[in-house]
């Protein structure tokens, strides 16, 4: 987490932290509404996250 938060900003791109409270479908949204390129997810959280690229995926 330190690499990403301060990493990223570094090289120029920009970091979009999302709630890990969210449901899949929000987080969908807001990968589509940022254009996110990347995504980085914890293992714990890798099911809700590929339900978001799913759903992503479907529009």
């Amino acid at each position: 987490m330190f690499e990403a938060h301060f990493g990223i900003p570094i090289s120029g791109a920009v970091l979009n932290t999302v709630n890990v409270r969210l449901n899949a479908s929000t987080v969908g949204f807001l990968l589509e509404h940022s254009s996110s390129a990347i995504i980085m997810v914890d293992q714990e959280l890798f099911k809700p996250a590929e339900e978001a690229l799913k759903i992503l995926k479907d529009r």
